[in-house]
């Protein structure tokens, strides 16, 4: 179907939405938003059809999404399979800082387009 981070900015915050409408618009099954009701998202009443009010829905899209969220501290990897941040096991990763690097790049092609720009314009 859609993609496993539904875009929460596709949804408007002033409008009232149903069940199928909020499928149709973030490219998921009913069942997957009738299961995020389920879960703790906000609907306006206990009558159907169900509406869901665009601003909780993006809140509770937003909360999904920063409670999944591990951040990785200086030295640390994100392991895919174990699903956490991980230090890496004895050698097998060596890091380097190439912030440096990077740095005298970015100021080496300033100046190679300054020279082009001087060579092209001089009389």
């Amino acid at each position: 179907m859609g993609k496993r981070h539904p875009n929460h900015r596709l949804v408007k915050i002033h409008r009232n939405y149903t069940v199928e409408e909020v499928a149709r618009l973030l490219g998921k099954h009913k069942n997957t938003v009738r299961n995020w009701v389920k879960d703790g998202l906000a609907i306006i009443d206990d009558k159907h059809p169900m509406l869901i009010l665009g601003s909780d829905l993006v809140a509770f899209l937003q909360a999904r999404r920063v409670k999944n969220k591990q951040s990785c501290r200086p030295g640390e990897l994100y392991c895919v399979r174990c699903r956490a941040p991980k230090f890496p096991a004895g050698d097998i990763v060596t890091i380097k800082d190439i912030t440096e690097r990077l740095k005298a790049e970015e100021t080496l092609k300033k100046n190679h387009s300054e020279l082009e720009y001087l060579v092209k314009n001089a009389p």
